[in-house]
Protein backbone atom coordinates (compact mmCIF):
# COMPACT_ATOMS: atom_id res chain seq x y z
CA UNK A 1 0.00 0.00 0.00
CA UNK A 2 0.97 3.59 -0.91
CA UNK A 3 1.51 6.04 1.72
CA UNK A 4 -1.72 8.22 0.23
CA UNK A 5 -3.97 5.17 0.74
CA UNK A 6 -2.66 4.67 3.99
CA UNK A 7 -3.41 8.45 5.20
CA UNK A 8 -6.85 8.29 3.45
CA UNK A 9 -7.58 5.46 5.89
CA UNK A 10 -6.18 6.38 8.67
CA UNK A 11 -8.43 9.89 8.47
CA UNK A 12 -11.49 7.46 7.40
CA UNK A 13 -10.81 5.65 10.70
CA UNK A 14 -10.76 8.77 12.33
CA UNK A 15 -13.68 10.29 11.45
CA UNK A 16 -15.81 6.75 12.24
CA UNK A 17 -13.77 7.28 15.85
CA UNK A 18 -14.86 10.45 16.23
CA UNK A 19 -18.87 9.63 14.92
CA UNK A 20 -19.10 6.59 17.42
CA UNK A 21 -17.15 8.63 20.45
CA UNK A 22 -20.20 11.49 20.03
CA UNK A 23 -22.93 9.30 19.46
CA UNK A 24 -22.08 7.85 23.35
CA UNK A 25 -23.25 10.87 24.84
CA UNK A 26 -26.75 9.87 22.78
CA UNK A 27 -28.01 5.95 23.52
CA UNK A 28 -30.67 6.33 21.02
CA UNK A 29 -28.49 7.22 17.95
CA UNK A 30 -25.82 3.84 19.31
CA UNK A 31 -29.25 1.70 19.34
CA UNK A 32 -30.41 3.64 15.97
CA UNK A 33 -26.81 2.36 14.66
CA UNK A 34 -27.36 -1.21 15.37
CA UNK A 35 -30.64 -1.60 14.63
CA UNK A 36 -29.49 -0.47 11.03
CA UNK A 37 -26.28 -2.47 11.38
CA UNK A 38 -28.67 -5.19 12.31
CA UNK A 39 -31.23 -4.35 9.63
CA UNK A 40 -28.59 -4.55 6.72
CA UNK A 41 -27.81 -7.83 7.85
CA UNK A 42 -31.33 -9.27 8.19
CA UNK A 43 -33.63 -6.97 6.19
CA UNK A 44 -36.50 -9.15 7.42
CA UNK A 45 -36.58 -9.22 11.12
CA UNK A 46 -39.66 -6.72 12.84
CA UNK A 47 -39.72 -4.64 15.73
CA UNK A 48 -40.58 -7.56 18.32
CA UNK A 49 -36.99 -9.63 16.68
CA UNK A 50 -34.73 -6.34 16.71
CA UNK A 51 -35.53 -6.24 20.35
CA UNK A 52 -35.07 -9.94 21.20
CA UNK A 53 -31.80 -9.91 19.16
CA UNK A 54 -30.17 -6.65 20.61
CA UNK A 55 -31.43 -7.47 24.29
CA UNK A 56 -34.50 -3.98 24.19
CA UNK A 57 -36.92 -2.94 25.80
CA UNK A 58 -40.24 -3.77 22.32
CA UNK A 59 -41.63 -0.13 23.01
CA UNK A 60 -38.03 1.30 22.80
CA UNK A 61 -37.41 -0.90 19.53
CA UNK A 62 -40.60 -0.05 17.86
CA UNK A 63 -39.90 4.11 19.04
CA UNK A 64 -36.37 3.89 17.31
CA UNK A 65 -37.59 2.15 14.45
CA UNK A 66 -40.31 4.37 14.07
CA UNK A 67 -37.82 7.33 14.11
CA UNK A 68 -35.55 5.62 11.41
CA UNK A 69 -38.74 5.04 9.45
CA UNK A 70 -39.44 8.80 9.73
CA UNK A 71 -36.18 9.77 8.89
CA UNK A 72 -35.70 7.51 5.59
CA UNK A 73 -32.95 5.22 6.97
CA UNK A 74 -35.00 2.31 7.27
CA UNK A 75 -37.71 0.72 5.00
CA UNK A 76 -40.71 -1.20 5.85
CA UNK A 77 -40.78 -4.28 4.01
CA UNK A 78 -43.99 -5.46 2.99
CA UNK A 79 -45.37 -9.00 4.00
Amino acid sequence: MTIDILVQKAERLSKRIKLDIDNLWDPNEVTKKEIRELLDQMPNLDEGDIADRLNLDLELACQICDELLTEGKIKRIPY
